[in-house]
């Protein structure tokens, strides 16, 4: 396999995101997975790389892996609001690129007078 390009481009970030992401929801969910080398040697990065990505993604949680169901199924739903709104958007001419700065513009804004979602800790209570 060959490796992920280095540097800060979108695409790599997002492939390290994700592959970060992917691995400590198997770590979290299986009783049995297999180790970081693997898992580095299948999304084409360091395990180097791997094990600082995972160390510095758990910290940002705060260690905390648990999502509550129903903040997961506000933010599957929340994604698939956006989801259809861009598609509506490319479909008028809006963007020609997924992420234009007056969609960027509009989400800010709409987040700011509808507020933010809500934490686990704020639902669980």
């Amino acid at each position: 396999m060959g490796s992920i390009s280095t540097g800060n481009n979108p695409t790599s970030i997002l492939i390290r995101l994700a592959l970060t992401a992917i691995v400590l929801a198997i770590k979290y969910q299986e009783d049995s997975y297999r180790d970081n080398a693997f898992y580095s040697k299948v999304g084409g990065i360091s395990l180097f790389e791997l094990n600082c990505l995972e160390i510095e993604m758990l910290t940002l949680l705060r260690f905390e892996l648990y999502v509550h169901p129903r903040l997961f199924r506000q933010y599957a739903e929340e994604i698939a609001r956006n989801a259809e709104e861009m598609r509506v958007e490319e479909a008028a001419g809006c963007c020609a690129q997924a992420a234009c700065a007056n969609c960027y513009e509009e989400n800010d804004v709409r987040m700011e007078t509808e507020g933010t979602m809500p934490s686990t800790a704020e639902l669980v209570e």
